[in-house]
């Protein structure tokens, strides 16, 4: 068979790339890899299917434009605090961290359903270009750099640290709406913003020395 190529740009909607990518990522967040199909985004997104083809060339190939469309801005966020070694620059990165993922919520859902996907499978090697991005970032260097700093309150393991502000990080976003409701919680924008600036002080006075302190035994 004749592998046809698209000849031209194609007529008629030119947000449908746009469209295309919005759609996918609703599905894919929603439903496994494997059962959302070529036809299901193009319904979403109410444009011809061929269009897919067009402009991705294949359902892997959407995906990971997908996935890189929804990272971009998080990876942004994230590798301005690549060479951070003062905890106010910290506190920075926590709080643009924030503000990033609370305007893209899609973000630590699919991260949180594709870490299970096989080494095999399809989206792997998109996922895998991923997650070498956010590698990029690497937290156990910024914390290894503030314990040369003296920077952490003496005592304080810099491993369980790095843990402490992954986690700080990362779960607040991945918390079950079931949690959230047996708590009697609801997480707003304004809430998310909020909870930054609580988590900033939780590693200021729980991990790191008083910075006229941090400074005088430097």
């Amino acid at each position: 068979m004749t592998k046809k190529n698209p000849v031209g740009r194609p007529k008629g909607d030119s947000q449908a790339r746009k469209k295309l990518l919005e759609a996918a990522t609703q599905l894919f967040v929603k439903h496994d890899y494997d059962k959302v199909s070529i036809r299901m985004v193009a319904n979403q997104a109410e444009v011809d299917a061929a269009l897919i083809r067009y402009y991705f060339g294949s359902k892997a190939q959407l995906f990971g434009e997908m996935l890189k469309n929804v990272s971009d801005p998080v990876f942004s966020t994230l590798k301005h605090g690549k060479q951070h070694t003062e905890v106010s620059d910290l506190a920075k990165v926590m709080r643009a961290y924030y503000t990033t993922m609370v305007d893209n919520p899609y973000f630590p859902k699919l991260i949180y359903k594709l870490s299970g996907l096989p080494k095999e499978h399809e989206s792997a090697q998109q996922l895998n270009l991923m997650i070498g991005s956010l590698g990029r970032f690497k937290s156990r260097e910024l914390f290894q750099k503030l314990l040369k700093n003296k920077s952490l309150l003496d005592g304080v393991d810099p491993e369980m640290a790095q843990i402490s502000f992954l986690s700080l990080m990362v779960f607040p976003f991945l918390m079950p709406e079931r949690l959230l409701e047996a708590n009697q919680i609801e997480l707003s924008k304004q809430k998310f913003l909020k909870l930054a600036d609580h988590n900033v002080q939780l590693l200021e006075r729980g991990l790191f020395k008083p910075k006229e302190h941090s400074n005088a035994t430097q």
